[in-house]
């Protein structure tokens, strides 16, 4: 759990590897003015203008849950079990958010026991998906459906009037199935291929009501969420969702989310964030030299810096300030944010202009470290740091073949 502390998730486009090599600095025509960031503009908005009606189809009858989690495989004090409870008191822990998860603990269920009618409970367990006479379940019929590419966790809804179904309406209780065809652990409990907590939030996010981005309304789908998956903290929109639909009585549901967190990649939006590097679009990772201007290899044009950064709603951040520098102290871009309200979300995208002669002394084919630096005020003073890095080239005929960053992420540290 990160307590106290900020988590910021962090895009760099230009170029995504540990360096250590000194460089020059850049020369001073190459060194942007200053940039600052102003609330309510392209890089900030409120989750009041969220369409929020489409936003949930599914959401509970009660936000107060009972979670029956298997103590034949789930045993308490196990390391997967911490995962589910930490998964639980990410939920927990939003403010102002009235719903709260109880967990209590049953025996291993068969399919018929977990998808029982009318249930009283939510639960979460394994499925034996490759015993001979495996039936399927409500949500996945198909029993030959079992791959752990086709799925590894699912959440299935009940509601009285439509019974199990991925149907839309109030639901009154979920499963979370687990496919043990997706984890090791199923047979082996001393394995660490188990559920953890970026897939764990993410179906019980399902649970209360959150669909998939891919679903959402498009203007909508910029925004980080646990529903991406891969995210082991709730993210502005998760929050927001949590204290829309189940309030605490009298109190505020505002919360800042910016756009453009995600990014469309023609008719598909890539994503870059913590623990994963696989679902992205072509972000560079070198700079090549065309004439008097360095331009970035993977899209021969000039390079850009993106990169993205929220708190994690335990405390407002004020005086949130950045830089980019390179080989040392020389900083090429500053700036500086609006305050940040508890659980919101920024972005920062520019393009970085270089002029020819800014990496003078620099061999060819070797790496120019670059540092990003995030501080902020809050309870206790945090910042961050982030070593990047990009390949220098001398033309666009001497580029390696494409190469994909790594995402980045850093927790704002006292």
């Amino acid at each position: 759990m990160l307590g106290m502390r900020a988590f910021t998730a962090i895009i760099a486009t230009a170029s995504l590897s540990c360096g250590s090599i000194a460089a020059d600095p850049p020369d001073a025509a190459a060194i942007p003015a200053p940039l600052t960031f102003e609330r309510d503009n392209a890089n900030q908005r409120t989750t009041s203008q969220l369409k929020w009606t489409k936003h949930a189809s599914s959401t509970l009858v009660s936000g107060n849950v009972t979670l029956a989690v298997c103590r034949d495989h789930f045993p308490a004090g196990s390391e997967v079990r911490k995962e589910i409870e930490t998964t639980v008191a990410l939920y927990n822990t939003v403010v102002a958010n009235a719903a709260h998860v109880t967990i209590t603990e049953d025996t291993h269920l068969n399919e018929a026991s977990l998808f029982a009618p009318s249930p009283t409970v939510s639960r979460i367990d394994y499925l034996d998906t490759l015993r001979e006479d495996y039936p399927g379940f409500p949500c996945h019929p198909d029993k030959t459906d079992i791959t752990r590419e086709s799925w590894v966790m699912n959440t299935c809804r009940y509601r009285e009037s439509t019974g199990w179904s991925n149907r839309s309406g109030k639901a009154t209780a979920f499963v979370i199935s687990v496919n043990r065809n997706g984890y090791d652990h199923f047979s082996d409990p001393a394995s660490t291929d188990h559920p953890h907590i970026t897939g764990l939030a993410h179906e019980l996010g399902h649970g209360f009501g959150m669909d998939h981005t891919t679903v959402w309304p498009e203007g909508d789908r910029d925004l980080v969420s646990t529903m991406q998956g891969n995210l082991s903290v709730l993210a502005a929109y998760d929050v927001a969702f949590m204290r829309h639909f189940y309030p605490r009585e009298g109190a505020s549901a505002h919360i800042l989310a910016s756009p453009r967190i995600r990014i469309k990649d023609s008719d598909k939006y890539q994503t870059c964030y913590a623990a994963d590097a696989s679902e992205q679009a072509s972000f560079p990772r070198q700079l090549y030299r065309d004439g008097d201007a360095w331009k970035d290899c993977a899209t021969e044009a000039l390079p850009k810096l993106l990169f993205v950064w929220f708190a994690d709603g335990t405390e407002p951040l004020q005086s949130v300030r950045g830089s980019l520098t390179l080989g040392g102290s020389q900083s090429i871009v500053e700036w500086t944010s609006p305050d940040m309200e508890g659980a919101s979300q920024d972005t920062f995208a520019e393009t970085l202009t270089f002029s020819g002669n800014a990496f003078h002394g620099q061999p060819m084919g070797k790496e120019l470290p670059a540092t990003i630096r995030i501080s902020a005020m809050a309870e206790t003073p945090l910042s961050s740091e982030l070593t990047i890095a990009t390949t220098l080239r001398a033309s666009l005929g001497e580029c390696a073949k494409a190469q994909k960053n790594s995402c980045a992420s850093a927790l704002l540290d006292p």
